[in-house]
């Protein structure tokens, strides 16, 4: 019986590191699923506010509404970038947005190698009754 005395240590000390990595990379996998899934709302969002106003304002109400979802999503979501591109082609006019932010790291001991991009494309049909 004694020769087994301190197997629960050695088994503790290997299993405990790869636990902890583990529940980590999970943690990370779940800060990057919730940032997409933020950034495709804040291209919906957008691109959706910018085909209801005049052309002049929709690089205006697109980045206004980019701004204020990423800002609720600042946790796991920094530094968004947002396009938006106005189309027109024979009669349909079309308003595309992109939203790109960086997945934060904090927290996570930097178990991501590099600071991860999360991008989302959005494109609306402009209504031609609101289009001014």
């Amino acid at each position: 019986m004694r020769r087994e005395r301190g197997s629960v240590t050695v088994e503790a000390v290997l299993l405990v590191p790869v636990l902890v990595l583990f529940v980590t990379f999970v943690v990370a996998a779940g800060r990057y699923g919730q940032a997409a899934t933020t950034v495709r709302k804040a291209a919906d969002t957008a691109a959706r506010e910018a085909s209801l106003v005049a052309v002049e304002r929709m690089r205006t109400a697109a980045t206004a509404r980019v701004q204020a979802e990423l800002e609720r999503a600042s946790e796991w979501c920094s530094g968004g970038n947002t396009e938006v591109r106005f189309t027109e082609e024979s009669s349909v006019s079309r308003v595309t947005v992109r939203v790109t932010c960086t997945v934060s790291r904090r927290g996570l001991f930097s178990v991501l190698p590099v600071p991860r991009s999360v991008t989302a494309v959005s494109t609306e049909v402009i209504d031609a009754y609101s289009y001014r």
